[in-house]
């Protein structure tokens, strides 16, 4: 018990160091964003304390997930029907 709660206070996520930039132009590249957000650092003299580890390109996708679940649910249900003896 001692042990999982220490981890839990311990642990370091990346959501706790994790911002969120919408309305990038599509042509934005990983190497371009992480260069502008080294410049803003500096401008504001940050540049030594906070550094930025890396970044990544995400694409908020949950409906097309969300469907795909759905259609594979579907053909389950589908392959299930047939094959009940």
């Amino acid at each position: 018990m001692f042990l999982s709660i220490y981890l839990s206070i311990a642990a370091v996520n990346a959501s706790m160091y994790t911002v969120v930039v919408t309305n990038l132009p599509p042509e934005c590249s990983e190497v371009e964003l992480k260069r502008h957000f080294v410049r803003m650092l500096a401008q504001i003299g940050q540049e030594s304390i906070s550094k930025i580890a890396s970044v990544s390109l995400a694409f908020n996708n949950t409906s097309e997930i969300l469907e795909s679940m759905r259609r594979g649910d579907i053909i389950r249900e589908k392959i299930k029907a047939v094959h009940v003896s």
